[in-house]
């Protein structure tokens, strides 16, 4: 009798080990997916920050080519209808400007809207933008001159 006792500890021991490692192994699993998770967010807001940083840097070409407009050809139009698909350097990222000036008003000449829009093209397909609008005013002495 002794001895079927002794057989059945060692069937329970043994079921509740199987029991305790398969619970060790279904919570490492769920943390190996959350740790993916928070990766790829991690990433996506890399990417956000890196589409809003191309988008400013969009919004100061454009204030840069309002100041100096001597290589701008103006003769649309509302100004400049923009340019699309500039880079500030090579790779995939690329934003499209678009200067118009303010339709009325007595400081029409001074007046802007700047309209930047960010992207990052993967296979001819826009995976990640952001979009800045700005309104500019010159001083009418620049603005004049």
């Amino acid at each position: 009798m002794k001895h079927k006792q002794i057989k059945t500890r060692r069937g329970g021991v043994l079921v509740t080990v199987l029991f305790v490692i398969m619970a060790i192994a279904v919570i490492s699993l769920g943390l190996f997916a959350r740790t993916d998770r928070n990766l790829a967010c991690g990433k996506n807001l890399a990417v956000r920050m890196q589409m809003d940083s191309l988008a400013h840097s969009g919004l100061e070409h454009a204030r840069a080519l309002l100041i100096n407009p001597q290589g701008v050809d103006t003769s649309a139009p509302g100004y400049w209808q923009g340019q699309a698909g500039l880079q500030v350097e090579s790779g995939s990222d690329y934003y499209d400007l678009t200067i118009t000036q303010a339709p009325v008003g007595l400081t029409r000449r001074c007046s802007y809207t700047i309209q930047c829009q960010a992207y990052r093209l993967a296979e001819g397909q826009r995976i990640a933008q952001s979009n800045l609008q700005a309104e500019f005013r010159l001083h009418p002495a620049v603005a004049y001159w």
